[in-house]
């Protein structure tokens, strides 16, 4: 008995939003007219819910895997440096979600973190990386959902 084999290739995906990205609109084609930057780890771009996320490697650490409990961790490789240059001179901390999908499933959402701020960032000639914070809503972190079964750390 043979029988089609699917593997369950995860998909990180970032977005990161701030008006004043909107300046580097037509100059790094990641950011859209409205200042949305949108990367996928993936070796290419990646079109999920109708919305094309640009290939760039990073990282993500979820909140529960870092040293401090309800925040994420995002490592992007720096691949154009007016990037780096537009994080840098921002004056209010741009809205960020981190995304996971299937690759063989790019429409349906496996776990999400929406609406987080960007509390801090550091960068070398190679790499961004990013410290996130709660989200930008009050009240319990309802926002947030997740799959225990994937990441059972965050519900200890």
């Amino acid at each position: 008995m043979t029988g089609r084999v699917h593997t369950r290739i995860p998909i990180w995906l970032a977005t990161i939003g701030h008006a004043d990205l909107a300046s580097l609109y037509g100059q790094v084609d990641a950011i859209d007219a409205s200042g949305v930057l949108r990367v996928a780890n993936w070796r290419r771009n990646f079109t999920s819910r109708g919305q094309i996320f640009y290939a760039a490697y990073f990282r993500v650490k979820p909140p529960g895997q870092g040293d401090t409990a309800g925040t994420l961790s995002l490592s992007i490789d720096n691949v154009d440096s007016r990037i780096t240059y537009a994080i840098e001179t921002l004056t209010e901390p741009p809205v960020v979600t981190i995304e996971r999908v299937f690759a063989h499933d790019p429409d349906t959402v496996i776990n999400a973190y929406p609406d987080f701020e960007m509390v801090q960032a550091s960068w070398t000639t190679r790499e961004v990386t990013a410290g996130i914070g709660r989200p930008r809503t009050s009240g319990p972190l309802i926002g947030i959902t997740n799959n225990p079964s994937n990441f059972p750390a965050g519900y200890a």
